[in-house]
Parts: structure tokens; sequence; C-alpha cells
């Protein structure tokens, strides 16, 4: 998928970047710096974000699902990424039935997914923090679309 190099590129060097800033502009600012790569993606790429940047904190090891409406036939790529202290964050996407349509599972701190659903629906996204250098990692997620 053409698209999907493209955001694991983008995701590469920000992630680059994440791990390059000092710790003070992270420190109390993670949310607003994660958000703030997701919009530099959608930038980058020429794409929008059709959903609410998700971000959230969570334990090492541990996983939650969270509940994403997509509209029939609209191609949809879905990109997470997390903070300096992660370094391995894996998204499965599951439809309405829960069927697993997408996975990336790849040992690195950034997971693309990409769908573009035959029926339109709440899909379910399930995030997973695999490894972090601490107890906890943040984390966001960007829903983007053409």
């Amino acid at each position: 998928m053409k698209t999907k190099t493209k955001i694991q590129l983008t995701i590469a060097i920000l992630a680059g970047t994440i791990l390059l800033s000092s710790n003070n502009a992270l420190a109390g600012h993670a949310y607003a710096y994660l958000r703030e790569q997701i919009r530099l993606m959608r930038d980058y790429l020429g794409v929008r974000i059709t959903h609410n940047t998700y971000t959230d904190t969570m334990d090492d090891g541990s996983d939650e699902y969270i509940t994403i409406n997509l509209n029939r036939n609209q191609q949809y790529v879905i990109a997470g990424l997390c903070d300096e202290s992660c370094n391995d964050l894996d998204l499965k996407l599951y439809n309405t039935s829960g069927y697993l349509l997408q996975s990336d599972t790849s040992l690195d701190k950034y997971a693309v997914v990409g769908v573009t659903p035959r029926v339109g629906g709440r899909y379910s996204l399930k995030i997973k923090m695999s490894d972090c250098y601490t107890s906890s990692c943040d984390y966001a997620i960007g829903v983007f679309s053409k």
C-alpha cells in the first residue's frame, strides 16, 4: 500500500523527533506533543484527520480497545505512535463482527493499519503497549482519509 509506506516513513521520521526531544518538552505535555505529531503526519501526507486524535497512557504489557465509527467505501489509514519511553506499540483492527481485518505487530514504536470498509459502522481497534522502558507510556492514535 503506497499510502502505508508514506505514513511509515513519516512516523519513522517523527519517532526520531520524539527520541531527540528534550525531556522537558515531553514532561507534562506528552499528549499535546503526540497530537502535534499526528497533525504533522496529516500535513506531510496531504490527507485529513477524520476523527479526534485519541491519546492515553497505558501500562507496559497492557492493551485496550477503542471504538471507531467508519463510513462505507471510504479509505482509512489508522496510525499510532508512542512516547520516548516506548519501544513497541501494536494495533489490530476488527470489523463489526469481530473479524480481524488488519494488524501491525512489528517491533517498533509506531503502528499503521488501513481499511476501506464494505460496511459502515463501529469498528474496534485493539491497542497494545507491548514494551515500555518504564512502567507506562503515552500514545496517540490518528485516523486519516483522503
